[in-house]
């Protein structure tokens, strides 16, 4: 829905909008003192941190079409980064405290929600991307139901949520299980899950 918006409003509005509610959702995580703050906080991150689709079509907008592929690949290695650096970060600042951790990644927003409002240009596409399904508004149903209609991809888009929902639990359990089965400390947690990200990369 990020994504489709920015083609109506442009790039760069979406994306510092994002990246500002991931910062809100992170301090918020960090400051939460309750059980339902903390899941305010992932839902504001949730609803404003899906910009993947959106940094891709800036890529795409701004990218001469030789370099795309390179660009392209140059986002897979940030997030390859992202997961070897950033589990052994947060070990390292849990040693400050729980909320050391969020309050990093919120200030790692920050600083990259002032380099984008400096250095991002914005690119607006009007009309639906190709592929799109026809006559669809941004965030309808149509949209969403739309690719499942497809043979190819109606098998394809359900095992990839699978996919996904088994990774993000794994992640977010890892932690808990760890603790009560081993006594691990958050520490030592952020350098396992290290390892196990450059295996995976």
């Amino acid at each position: 829905m990020l994504g489709a918006l920015s083609d109506r409003v442009g790039r760069r509005p979406v994306l510092l909008i994002s990246i500002l509610g991931s910062a809100f959702g992170y301090f918020l995580f960090g400051w939460a003192g309750s059980l339902w703050v903390l899941f305010l906080s992932r839902i504001i991150d949730g609803l404003t941190g899906g910009n993947i689709s959106t940094a891709q079509a800036y890529i795409a907008d701004m990218s001469r079409p030789e370099d795309r592929a390179k660009n392209f690949g140059l986002i897979g290695a940030a997030f390859g980064l992202g997961f070897l650096l950033g589990p052994a970060i947060g070990g390292a600042l849990s040693k400050i405290s729980l909320q050391a951790p969020a309050f990093g990644a919120g200030i790692v927003s920050l600083a990259t929600l002032s380099r984008r409002w400096c250095f991002c240009r914005s690119r607006c596409r009007r009309g639906a991307p190709e592929g799109g399904v026809p006559g669809a508004r941004s965030g309808s149903a149509a949209q969403i139901v739309g690719p499942l209609r497809r043979p190819m991809l109606r098998w394809l888009l359900p095992g990839f949520f699978m996919l996904s929902l088994a990774m993000s639990g794994l992640q977010s359990n890892f932690a808990v299980y760890t603790l009560n089965r081993y006594g691990l400390t958050p520490p030592q947690n952020g350098w396992i899950l290290c390892g196990w990200a450059r295996c995976r990369w």
